[in-house]
């Protein structure tokens, strides 16, 4: 993230890469904007990719009865003010008919780790249910998907049933007739079908995904606030009873967690560029922050378990202390300048930087009112 001019950013990079006690013009700034046009956003999502794969396939990470627990959700992101990107994405109109460009992402998120999986940028007006069908290329069977009642609909639950993976959702009463007559009646659980109405065996057929009749359980889960109904496609009573239900989408919410990190402490929304394909670059490359910090945290907090062991709180890793301290470092990593004792001694440091963890504990949500201060006081940006 830039915090001073281009040049003195650039300046800094180069002090860093080549280990100089002060920092030296060696690439211009009008040079790097040149070459930025010919560089493809595609490179931070293949590195993304790769980097949480690795991730998975060297690392413990943390599991709910067997399953990675994975998070889906999308987000709307205000654009630079320019005729090109309102042309692309799309946008809303104010109140004197200035058109403000807007655009909808989305992400497969790990709420146990705090890896984003897979990110998508898409147009102001995207069906949130079409992004969330990509994503799925990037889970596998072991995986348990998490949404929301955005998404419920009868060939997203083929998709999985397709795929073999498992989702949970929370669904609104009247979403079908299956859940109208499963919330008036007294019943805390039930196992229903699930038949593809004739318009959803269109959306299946597009999809690419079977329209047979599908078998679901129906949860009832009750809160300090009320009742809502989740949907899923785990029916083992034994193995996945009720009561771990509730506890398991709360992890939903970590998701919003996540969000909250881009635009505040990543600053997503401070776009570098006035183009599409910055627009691309600058929200990919900082997906790509968000996962090397969020595993940079994960290594750090390994480290710490046993020195917090036996204190009255639990404790985690810092996340907006482990991004500040990647800035710099992050360019030595990249270029394995670092020693294996040198990284250790990095993590340290990052495992001195925590934060308690309160259990149960909730604030009463206030009624949002506009603010016309773009960033909170609370949440400083860490790059």
């Amino acid at each position: 993230m830039i915090k001073g001019s281009l040049q003195t950013e650039l300046n800094t990079y180069f002090q860093q890469k080549n280990n100089r006690k002060y920092p030296k013009r060696q690439v211009t700034a009008s040079a790097f904007c040149r070459a930025r046009q010919k560089f493809s956003e595609s490179a931070f999502i293949e590195l993304n990719h790769q980097i949480t794969q690795q991730f998975y396939d060297e690392s413990f990470h943390k599991k709910w009865l067997g399953f990675r627990v994975l998070a889906v959700d999308g987000s709307k992101y205000l654009l630079p003010d320019n005729a090109s990107i309102y042309d692309t994405y799309g946008g809303m109109t104010n109140q004197f008919e200035k058109k403000i460009p807007m655009a909808l992402g989305s992400c497969l998120y790990d709420v146990f780790q705090g890896l984003i999986l897979d990110s998508r940028l898409t147009i102001y007006k995207g069906d949130e249910r079409d992004l969330a069908y990509h994503h799925m290329a990037y889970s596998h069977k072991k995986d348990l998907t998490l949404y929301d009642r955005g998404y419920p609909a009868f060939w997203l639950f083929a998709a999985h049933q397709d795929k073999g993976s498992h989702f949970c959702m929370r669904v609104r009463t009247s979403f079908n007739k299956e859940t109208k007559a499963f919330a008036h009646s007294n019943k805390k659980q039930e196992i229903v079908v699930l038949k593809a109405s004739n318009q959803m065996k269109v959306a299946c057929k597009e999809k690419g995904v079977s329209s047979d009749d599908i078998l679901v359980r129906l949860l009832r889960i009750k809160t300090t606030k009320g009742e809502y109904i989740l949907i899923t496609n785990l029916l083992n009573k034994r193995r996945y009873p009720l009561k771990a239900f509730k506890e398991l989408y709360h992890l939903r919410w970590q998701i919003e967690e996540g969000y909250k990190k881009q635009k505040n402490w990543l600053e997503m929304e401070n776009f570098t560029g006035r183009s599409v394909l910055a627009i691309k670059q600058d929200f990919h490359a900082r997906v790509l922050c968000q996962t090397l910090g969020a595993i940079t945290a994960c290594s750090a907090q390994g480290a710490i378990n046993d020195a917090v062991q036996g204190r009255l709180l639990s404790y985690k890793i810092n996340f907006v202390a482990t991004l500040s301290a990647m800035k710099n470092t992050v360019i030595h990593l990249l270029f394995n300048t670092l020693s294996c004792e040198e990284i250790k001694q990095w993590l340290f440091s990052i495992g001195q930087e925590l934060s308690p963890i309160r259990e149960n504990r909730s604030f009463t949500r206030k009624k949002k009112v506009t603010d016309r201060h773009k960033y909170h006081m609370a949440y400083k940006r860490a790059l």
